[in-house]
């Protein structure tokens, strides 16, 4: 009896909120580290492509607290996240909001630099602001790839120390959460087809192209993994592969539609194809993080 009441008391209610919450997340780191791999591969980063990815992962970035405050349902527990004399090193929740607020604010500061928030600069001014500091405009991109690197990795790091959840256990749970790329690059691609911004577009549709192959990689190794496992496992293998909305949300809409799309020849409706691919693969990103969340606290033994 008392270990059956311990079940229920610790049973994270988590739904459509937190799945929100990780989609967020996805979209703000994604959409930046995307942004910034050309200028890694030795590609120019043009301004216009980069302040889009700034401006997408900066709003993403700040409706975040507005989630978990609704979340939280009191607007002082979500302060306490941050905190210092209630912080709990043990708490991947505690490092998350020090993680997010890094990202944000090295975010927000890069921006700024380039003139794009704050007091306009002229562009002669702006120039020679960003002469000036180069080599710390290129520490500040090199950090903001690295934070978002760390965002991507937030959201498994919070649900593998939950306890009796066979879905969220095992090494492979990461590297799910490594479709933000999908997500980043779906953003960027959909943007540039909008304002019809042929730079940078067919870097960005090979991305997608890719992760999406990697997704499906993914869920094969994932599907081996629990049914090699215990009882638990089969359990979660079961109720993932009846999901509807992963079959239909995140494996037909968000992965296989949008592949045939982008990898489809011809040159007719070339950009409202990428479109559509785009804003599925973004849809599937959202399912994907919302069964990871509902088979996660649904699939336990009775």
């Amino acid at each position: 009896m008392i270990n059956y009441l311990n079940l229920v008391i610790n049973e994270p209610r988590w739904g459509i909120l937190v799945s929100f919450y990780y989609f967020l997340l996805a979209i703000s780191s994604g959409t930046m580290i995307v942004a910034l791999l050309p200028g890694f591969l030795g590609n120019p980063i043009t301004d216009k492509v980069f302040k889009k990815a700034s401006y997408a992962s900066l709003i993403a970035l700040l409706i975040v607290p507005l989630v978990l405050i609704a979340k939280l349902l009191q607007p002082m527990r979500f302060i306490f996240l941050f905190n210092p004399m209630y912080f709990n090193p043990l708490s991947p929740l505690a490092w998350g909001g020090l993680l997010l607020t890094a990202y944000g604010a090295v975010l927000v500061f890069f921006m700024y630099q380039r003139g794009w928030i704050g007091i306009k600069q002229s562009q002669t001014a702006m120039r020679e602001t960003v002469a000036a500091g180069e080599s710390g405009i290129r520490g500040i991109t090199l950090g903001l790839f690295f934070l978002g690197l760390a965002v991507t990795l937030l959201p498994p790091a919070e649900l593998i120390v939950v306890h009796g959840k066979a879905f969220w256990r095992g090494d492979l749970l990461p590297v799910y959460f490594f479709t933000s790329i999908l997500a980043g690059a779906a953003v960027l691609a959909a943007l540039l087809s909008i304002y019809e911004e042929e730079a940078n577009i067919r870097f960005y549709t090979n991305i997608m192209i890719i992760s999406i192959t990697l997704s499906v990689i993914w869920i094969i190794l994932r599907s081996i993994s629990l049914t090699t496992g215990g009882t638990e496992e089969v359990l979660a293998l079961k109720k993932w592969w009846s999901n509807s909305v992963f079959l239909t949300g995140e494996v037909l809409l968000g992965l296989i539609v949008p592949f045939v799309l982008l990898v489809r020849g011809g040159t007719k409706y070339v950009s409202v194809r990428i479109i559509i691919a785009s804003v599925l693969a973004i849809v599937g990103v959202f399912a994907m993080r919302y069964v990871v969340i509902a088979i996660g606290t649904t699939a336990i033994l009775p």
